[in-house]
């Protein structure tokens, strides 16, 4: 099975509506979220868009990128529009891309569906054209 991690500076629902993504659509694929600057909690309209799709899964929270050392990932995936103030500790054979998406209105649902859409048509082909 492939590994793929979806990384963002902050907290972002970017991260977990595009792991739900992979993990619902992607089959062979596992996917992961990481964020650097770590806060606990998940956006509850996060895990609204993901349950309308069943793709929630409560092992989603905001890991940090400690947690998951011991993976050996074959993609990472930066989804949040601060790309370039990123410095990653990862070894130069692990493909690292950038997919950058705007961050959905804290307490706007639908902005929360449009951006889980735009994840849904924008980041899944990527994906599945690299790890295929």
């Amino acid at each position: 099975m492939k590994k793929i991690l979806i990384l963002s500076k902050d907290n972002t629902p970017c991260t977990i509506i595009a792991q739900g993504l992979i993990n619902r659509y992607l089959n062979g694929i596992k996917a992961y979220s990481s964020i650097i600057n770590s806060n606990i909690y998940v956006n509850l309209n996060t895990k609204r868009v993901l349950e309308t799709i069943s793709a929630w899964s409560s092992l989603y929270y905001p890991n940090t990128l400690n947690e998951l050392k011991d993976i050996e990932f074959d993609l990472v995936v930066i989804v949040c529009e601060s790309k370039n103030e990123l410095l990653l500790p990862f070894p130069k054979r692990i493909e690292v891309i950038a997919v950058p998406f705007k961050e959905p209105k804290d307490n706007d649902y639908s902005s929360f569906k449009a951006v889980m859409n735009e994840i849904k048509k924008k980041l899944l082909p990527i994906v599945r054209k690299k790890l295929s």
